[in-house]
């Protein structure tokens, strides 16, 4: 990876002898060196170094592209410094915005001596792996390819650029284990089991009826919040956003603001506006009197509040001392309403759960809309609904497309050929169309995790995918009149599965196909042995209690080669696993495997990595490598589909 150009003299030879000799010593000679001593030289480069993207200032020391330690704080690292055992402890956190750090390249003849390389003391860390560190000027400096463990480090001779990309997973087709949660099913799994509950499913295409936007569940169920702080660098602006988003409200000065759920008392109209202006004329009125209020949505319209107060009697007492007529009441605090605050904790709307508002920044469209919830930004507008008294569920209402943005870097990596990339933008904007209105009940169509696509906001986005969202524009697959629901997988392991072999539904467009581009894919080929003990614990953490094991049997396979039913015996009874049941309760990569047993254990030697169905993403990425257009990479994984 790191070729850069590097001029030897007699100095520098004896300065790099020296350091080899000094990595390859024991601790104990460590401790003998005295700190500062010169162990080698930091000469300039052409070589840029670059974290997803963000270039991070470089150096070469012995030939080598090194950066600074500190320096990986604005580049999705947490970098903990403890001062009593010397030490810098790296690790990885999801949750940051890789900002990166600005700085000037110094334009240097490559070779040239900028600094001495100095023995430290300090030890530098990477989730407690102890990695090779020096002393530059003060600081601790470390190898660039020391970042391997956390992603990829490519080099291109042509730009000279050391890049390193944080992972993006590619298997999202389902959930490695069955979902926990009784009080709602929200996984791939259930989609696929049950897919005529899509509201597109079955019915004739029609694109005119196709929505838009769509709602992502961002922080729900057992992740819902006490309350949400959402940034925005230029202000706000509050409406409603069904078909559209129609701005109410604009606050320009406001930096930050705070939904939570509220349980105060107010003083209120007994009867509601029918609009905005009747309200704010009311609440004009009451500023002009001193009278501090705001304005809130209600399900029946518009009201105007005064308050808030701790107690019922509190706010009774307020309406005889500020003199209110009889078109004023006290409003308890059991109405489930949600308070939207400024960045001084000052009240600027009140909503009702069942007519939420949504916040967007100031931007002059939806379009172009990006706020931030902690560390992560989002495109398109935010709201929150009432999970429970205390908590809130979050969604993130956006265009549809711009949703696809967030998506598709998430369930296939950005540097894979572009015509690979389209495949996944239509496979992804397919699937979220076939999911919307499916979680209504909740209040969004799919949520951000892989329990339906992975979407990871504007924070993921990537110049490719984005690229290949845009040149695949509202594109999706038909098949009979009807919207193809676009299922995939990470790799096929050269055969694909036919839908009814692995959930109920006989569905004409996934048939099991011969797929040659995924033989020499990641995970291909596979085996995992689990001794017939394994065996019994894994059962038993499924409640399926059949005593020892005596034998594993494979008892009936699919045309295409995959177990449909595979059967435990022991002393106590036996028991029938089908399908992909095998996956969940064995922990295999795919149910496409034969089996041999051997000194009571069981040998699955097994083919590709998810349930089959559609498209492999693998083979997707060596057909577009081939010379295939994403057109004929769909067509080869999607029986007698239209695109259109």
């Amino acid at each position: 990876m790191d070729k850069g150009t590097f001029t030897i003299n007699k100095r520098s030879t004896i300065a790099i002898l020296i350091f080899f000799f000094t990595v390859m010593l024991s601790s104990s000679v460590y401790a003998s060196m005295p700190i500062g001593t010169p162990i080698g030289e930091v000469l300039s480069t052409d070589i840029i170094a670059t974290i997803d993207e963000k270039p991070i200032p470089s150096m070469n020391i012995n030939n080598y592209t090194a950066i600074v330690v500190e320096d990986l704080r604005t580049y999705g690292f947490d970098v903990i410094w403890n001062e009593q055992d010397r030490t810098l402890k790296v690790t990885r956190n999801e949750m940051k915005t890789r900002t990166g750090k600005e700085f000037t390249i110094q334009r240097l003849e490559p070779g040239n001596f900028l600094k001495p390389v100095l023995f430290t003391d300090i030890k530098t860390y990477f989730d407690g792996k102890e990695i090779i560190s020096f002393n530059i000027d003060g600081q601790t400096a470390i190898y660039f390819n020391q970042l391997k463990p956390y992603g990829e480090i490519q080099w291109n001779e042509n730009t000279r650029v050391a890049s390193f990309d944080f992972p993006l997973p590619v298997i999202v087709a389902e959930p490695t284990t069955p979902e926990k949660n009784d009080k709602i099913v929200v996984s791939r799994r259930s989609t696929q089991l049950d897919p005529e509950d899509s509201s597109f499913y079955h019915q004739p295409l029609d694109r005119g009826s196709m929505p838009e936007h769509i709602s992502v569940g961002l922080f729900y169920n057992d992740t819902a919040v006490n309350s949400m702080l959402v940034r925005s660098g230029n202000g706000f602006n509050i409406g409603t956003f069904e078909d559209e988003f129609d701005v109410i409200f604009s606050l320009a000065d406001t930096r930050q603001m705070i939904i939570a759920p509220d349980a105060s008392y107010y003083l209120g109209l007994k009867r509601s506006y029918n609009t905005t202006a009747e309200a704010q004329e009311m609440l004009q009125q009451l500023m002009e009197d001193k009278i501090s209020a705001f304005i809130v949505r209600e399900t029946e319209g518009w009201n105007v509040f005064i308050g808030s107060f701790d107690s019922m009697r509190k706010a009774e007492d307020e309406i005889d001392h500020l003199n209110l007529d009889e078109n004023w009441t006290v409003m308890g605090n059991n109405r489930g309403m949600i308070k939207i605050s400024d960045g001084e904790n000052k009240t600027v709307l009140l909503y009702d759960d069942n007519s939420p508002l949504y916040i967007s920044d100031a931007s002059d469209s939806i379009y172009q809309s990006v706020l931030q919830i902690g560390n992560i930004k989002y495109r398109g507008a935010l709201t929150a609904l009432s999970h429970t008294d205390q908590q809130l569920t979050v969604i993130n209402r956006l265009p549809i497309e711009q949703y696809l943005y967030g998506v598709v870097p998430k369930e296939m990596p950005a540097t894979w050929h572009s015509e690979a990339l389209k495949a996944q933008a239509v496979a992804a904007r397919g699937f979220a169309l076939a999911n919307i209105g499916k979680f209504n009940h909740i209040g969004f169509d799919v949520c951000n995790t892989v329990n339906s696509q992975v979407y990871g906001g504007y924070e993921s986005e990537k110049a490719a995918t984005t690229k290949a969202v845009d040149e695949t524009y509202g594109k999706v697959m038909s098949a009979n009149g009807e919207l193809v629901i676009p299922y995939y997988h990470s790799n096929s392991g050269g055969q694909t599965e036919s839908s009814e072999y692995v959930w109920n539904e006989e569905v004409s467009y996934v048939r099991g196909i011969d797929d040659p581009y995924s033989l020499d894919a990641p995970h291909a080929q596979w085996q995992s042995i689990i001794t017939y003990d394994e065996l019994e614990l894994k059962l038993l953490e499924k409640q399926i209690d059949i005593g020892r094991i005596i034998d594993v049997e494979i008892i009936n396979m699919s045309p295409n080669g995959r177990v449909l039913e595979l059967q435990i015996t022991g002393n106590d009874g036996s028991h029938s696993i089908f399908k992909q049941e095998s996956r969940w309760v064995f922990g295999l990569k795919s149910n496409y495997f034969s089996i041999s047993i051997n000194n009571d254990a069981v040998t699955f030697n097994g083919f590709g990595y998810g349930h089959g169905v559609g498209m492999s993403q693998h083979g997707a990425r060596v057909m577009a490598e081939t010379g295939f257009g994403w057109q004929e990479i769909l067509a080869h994984y999607f029986t007698g589909i239209r695109i259109e």
